[in-house]
């Protein structure tokens, strides 16, 4: 302890790192006796002396008062960056991969050097630059620039007796006065700028970085980055920029240093403006460079299910900062942009940074783990990953693109896989599913039949899974996707699904409260009339509510909480399938029985090889009748088919609707319904179908010529047989063995 130093006991403090309670008093600031750490917020005020009347003697008092904090200085930058690690935290709670937090670091680091506000140059410390559409926060906090006046009253035209004007003289006396001020100014500043040039090139980072603490008093020149400075000469001189950037007050108003967006081009202005969108992208193009699982359609579902939103920020800065934090966000112009985004902006915005970046290729990654990923979600039988492993083996995909910096659709190729085979197993033309469907039904109660005897009769034999059949599935995925979409509203948005009351409220609550932070975050002139609005909204909103919870009183008790997922509609479904068995009787949406069925455990070997099925039914001495039906005819084409134009007349299409008859019976309504007739002649319409016939004509001629100068053979497609029993519906693809 030093002279002048005092040592106090009798305090409230407590040290926020070692918890001591003894300080020293220094200066007026109290330091921890133990570690040394000064309190901030507390500091020792003298008071004169005072005298006892009574007893001549002098008592020293020393009241201690909290001080309030500085306000914090953030630029718009420092603030992203804080968002920016709250997401990718959040990420990190999800089961990223901790090289998320290294790799979007270095592409944060890498689009700020690009933007010249930091890393841009290894020489010398330089304070950020400014975009062609800089914050006057920014300009405030790094330069010291005051921020823009308000627009003054237009004064009222004054004349006199004669009927001459008043003001005219008025404003010239005035116009003159500024433009002597501003040559004051200007010499008034070259003078400083001379004087401490050689003072601020020793100074070191710490002293020169001052973009947050605003140490200096006065006012430093503007300084515009590369692309600004390209901006702003379409719009005056070079010399007449310089003047603008000494002007520290605003007194120019010849021109605005902020160009309008529409003077802009687009693809600059959607780099260039720090928004949340930045971020996102700036997270997708980081978790697609470490391989991780989540891929950028997950990244989307996340924020639209709010499980990596940035509604609530303020949970991501400092305790000392977010007090301040609503009115640093709206100074930086955080609320004005959408906090969702759709996949085909994000993946448009993608391109567009890794090219500003210079981020050349991505990472594909593994199509077999996220086909499995996907099957699962599907809820489909494990037997369908085996065969489109063997198909992306066989035909792996290329996914070339016809310029750099493009990011393909790697979810959509995975899912195409999984549609092919689907269509090699089940034919999917409207009526070969449906005769596999209606043989796979006999086929899995004979199965249950002969389980059934089995076990009457003691019998040692394995029993087989039952076959997949398509309808069954179809309706098990639509049903699905309807209850999920009654307790998750972002299903119900997703596949249009009416809303319940449930959700509705939720909305309803959810604008309520996005309008009361607007209110929050308007500025003074507004705030009055706003806060009105919302607390006759709040109060006609509650009213509401209670009325309705008097007559539904049970119709907001079955909330579920959905984690996030990797496979949505799978675990979700799970979660309320637990939810509904746990309620038994109180569940206010009863589950179907046939929604119970898991289809993960069915099979599909029977369509691809029968033998296995065919001997389990010998050794019940059963015989199975396996048909094989080939092709209709050889197509080449992949697309949309429709009927011939000699089959139009006896294929009927009826569009219309028809009046619901509630009172048919079961058997008269399947007596009406009769087996759908099977199409042999189908015509392929092609893209090229409403294009002439010359235009054609000359895109399959350049298309030869590219043929002969790479001398690539045409593609023969290997034949590939059909094997389909009508019974037992088995579909035989030599191809993916």
């Amino acid at each position: 302890m030093e002279d002048g130093d005092e040592l106090v006991n009798n305090t409230n403090l407590v040290c926020k790192v070692c918890g001591e309670q003894q300080f020293t008093l220094r200066e007026g600031f109290f330091y921890c006796q133990e570690c040394g750490t000064k309190q901030e917020q507390v500091r020792a005020v003298e008071v004169e002396h005072e005298e006892d009347f009574t007893e001549v003697k002098k008592l020293k008092k020393q009241k201690i008062k909290s001080v309030k904090a500085e306000k914090p200085n953030l630029t718009s930058w420092e603030c992203y960056n804080y968002i920016l690690r709250g997401l990718v935290n959040d990420l990190l709670s999800f089961g990223a991969k901790e090289e998320l937090k290294l790799m979007t670091l270095q592409l944060w680091a890498a689009y700020l050097r690009r933007n010249e506000v930091a890393f841009f140059s290894r020489k010398r410390v330089e304070l950020p630059k400014l975009g062609v559409r800089y914050l006057q926060r920014d300009a405030s906090a790094l330069y010291n620039h005051a921020l823009q006046r308000r627009a003054q009253k237009r004064k009222r035209r004054r004349t006199d007796d004669s009927g001459t004007s008043l003001v005219s003289s008025e404003t010239a006396s005035n116009r003159a006065f500024r433009k002597s001020r501003r040559k004051l100014d200007e010499s008034t500043y070259s003078l400083h700028s001379s004087m401490n040039s050689t003072d601020y090139s020793q100074t070191s980072c710490s002293s020169a970085n001052t973009s947050s603490t605003g140490t200096t008093g006065r006012a430093i020149k503007l300084q515009f980055s590369a692309r600004a400075r390209k901006q702003l000469k379409k719009m005056m001189p070079v010399k007449h920029i310089e003047k603008h950037a000494l002007d520290a007050e605003g007194n120019l108003k010849c021109h605005s240093l902020k160009p309008l967006a529409r003077s802009i081009n687009r693809t600059e202005h959607a780099l260039l403006t720090m928004n949340t969108r930045q971020i996102y992208t700036i997270i997708a193009i980081a978790l697609n460079l470490i391989g991780d699982d989540i891929q950028l359609c997950d990244l989307v579902r996340f924020i639209d299910e709010e499980h990596v939103s940035t509604k609530n920020v303020l949970e991501y800065f400092p305790e000392n900062i977010a007090p301040h934090c609503k009115q640093i966000l709206q100074e930086i112009q955080f609320y004005k942009y959408p906090t969702k985004y759709s996949d085909k902006a994000l993946r448009e915005h993608i391109e567009q940074l890794s090219k500003f970046i210079n981020i050349k290729t991505f990472n594909q990654p593994d199509l077999i783990k996220l086909t499995e990923r996907y099957v699962t979600e599907l809820n489909l039988p494990a037997d369908i990953t085996t065969y489109i492993e063997r198909l992306i083996n066989l035909l792996p995909p290329h996914m070339r693109t016809r310029v750099m910096y493009v990011y393909p659709a790697y979810e959509a190729r995975a899912m195409a896989y999984i549609i092919f085979v689907l269509k090699l197993l089940f034919g999917l033309d409207g009526h070969t599913e449906k005769q596999l469907s209606h043989a796979a039904r006999k086929t899995n109660q004979s199965l249950h039949n002969l389980s059934l005897k089995g076990r009457g009769s003691n019998a040692n034999l394995t029993p087989l899974p039952s076959l997949l059949v398509w309808d069954d599935w179809v309706e098990f995925i639509e049903m699905r996707k309807v209850i999920v979409a009654h307790y998750n509203s972002n299903f119900c948005r997703q596949f249009k699904q009416c809303q319940s009351t449930a959700q509705i409220l939720e909305e309803m609550e959810e604008e309520q409260r996005t309008r009361m932070e607007q209110a929050a975050h308007t500025i003074e002139g507004d705030a009055m009339e706003n806060n009105s609005k919302i607390a006759t909204m709040h109060r006609i909103f509650q009213q509401f509510v209670d009325e309705l919870n008097s007559t539904l009183p049970t119709e907001r008790k079955d909330v579920i909480k959905f984690p996030p997922s990797l496979t949505p509609a799978h675990s979700y479904f799970k979660r309320i399938l637990l939810h509904c068995s746990n309620a038994g009787e109180n569940a206010t949406y009863k589950i179907p029985e046939f929604m119970r069925i898991d289809y993960m455990q069915r099979t599909l070997a029977p369509y691809v090889h029968a033998k296995e099925l065919k001997e389990f039914f010998n050794q019940h001495k059963w015989q199975l009748d396996v048909r094989r039906v080939p092709c209709a005819k050889e197509r080449n084409c992949v697309g949309l088919f429709r009927p011939s134009a000699e089959n139009k007349g006896r294929v009927k299409h009826d569009i219309g609707n028809k009046k619901a008859d509630f009172d048919i019976s079961e058997e008269q309504w399947l007596a009406t319904i009769k087996e759908e007739e099977l199409i042999e002649e189908l015509e392929f319409n092609t893209q090229y179908a409403y294009y002439e016939k010359n235009y054609v004509k000359k895109m399959q001629v350049e298309a030869m010529k590219r043929q002969q100068a790479v001398n690539v053979a045409p593609f023969d497609a290997p034949n590939v047989s059909i094997e389909t029993d009508l019974n037992k519906n088995q579909v035989c693809r030599k191809s993916l063995y």
